[in-house]
């Protein structure tokens, strides 16, 4: 699904929130999740597997994220993971720059046949 000017990768649906601002992850359409039993509506919330994709326009890219429970989220460019920031209730900021290795991880892409785009 495309937000704004990202693509959210096994996200079915964006809910909003009960503060009326943010918006909740779905993985199955929201539809489908009120007919689950209890434990399955909450679990089709969880952000696990969810991607946020994109291509930088510029030297960094600013992601703001929040969670209701402890999260851990994983940053990768292409098939290398760069970074990984735990995420809670309050708003954290993520800053994704072009790492200063892109010439190796284009050249072992490259050579690898990986998916990757710089």
């Amino acid at each position: 699904m495309i937000y704004r000017n990202v693509e959210l990768h096994n996200v079915a649906e964006l809910l909003p929130a009960e503060d009326g601002n943010d918006k909740l992850i779905s993985r199955i359409p929201n539809r489908l999740r009120l007919t689950l039993n209890p434990n399955a509506k909450l679990r089709a919330l969880y952000p696990a597997g969810c991607e946020i994709r994109f291509n930088l326009e510029d030297d960094s890219a600013r992601i703001v994220l929040s969670s209701e429970e402890p999260s851990i989220v994983e940053v990768f460019q292409g098939n290398f993971q760069i970074s990984w920031h735990i995420i809670g209730t309050r708003p954290t900021e993520i800053k994704v720059t072009l790492p200063q290795n892109i010439d190796f991880l284009e050249k072992v892409t490259k050579e690898k046949q990986l998916p990757f785009d710089a």
